[in-house]
């Protein structure tokens, strides 16, 4: 099962991705689980962990879709996001936080598919083993091999990467 998330502020541009969405799993027999947000603060509060691709407008209403992008980069280093949006100037900051796909709007479904096909390749062909957790503010995904060591302190396990530190209050046993 693929999971997707799809962030615009604008209703038909959520309902077409979302249809192209449905398109894409009936054509490609691929198995889709499709979640829609219309704010940022929205995908941030909601998304599960288990997020794979993230369709994410750049212009949103609340929060800019680079500084949603940015948060989810803290918490989840190995989900794919594709910016579809309209602000061409996006385009050099998106990949400041990896961006798998820029697509500018409209977006037509090959545009989409396209962005899809190679992120889905790459999904099924190297998913990577991760563990899911809830740290002391949010869950968080992390990739096991992103995981530079874990240690004891005071009562809690502090689990170290590259890119952050989470603190969970478990056993070493339980980690």
């Amino acid at each position: 099962m693929i999971t997707i998330a799809i962030c615009d502020s604008d209703s038909k541009s959520r309902e077409q991705l979302q249809q192209y969405c449905q398109r894409i799993e009936a054509e490609l027999h691929l198995p889709i689980k499709c979640n829609v947000y219309g704010t940022g603060e929205e995908l941030l509060t909601y998304m599960s962990p288990d997020v794979d691709i993230v369709l994410l407008d750049a212009q949103l209403s609340d929060i800019s879709g680079m500084e949603v992008a940015r948060k989810i980069r803290t918490n989840n280093a190995s989900v794919k996001l594709i910016f579809v949006t309209a602000q061409a100037s996006a385009a050099v900051e998106s990949y400041r936080v990896q961006a798998a796909d820029f697509i500018l709007k409209p977006a037509s479904y090959e545009d989409i598919l396209h962005g899809f096909s190679a992120l889905v390749h790459k999904l099924e062909h190297n998913r990577e083993e991760h563990v899911m957790f809830r740290s002391t503010t949010q869950w968080v995904r992390l990739p096991i091999n992103s995981i530079l060591y874990v240690e004891s302190a005071r009562n809690k396990a502090v689990i170290h990467t590259v890119i952050s530190t989470y603190e969970l209050y478990i056993t070493m046993k339980e980690v």
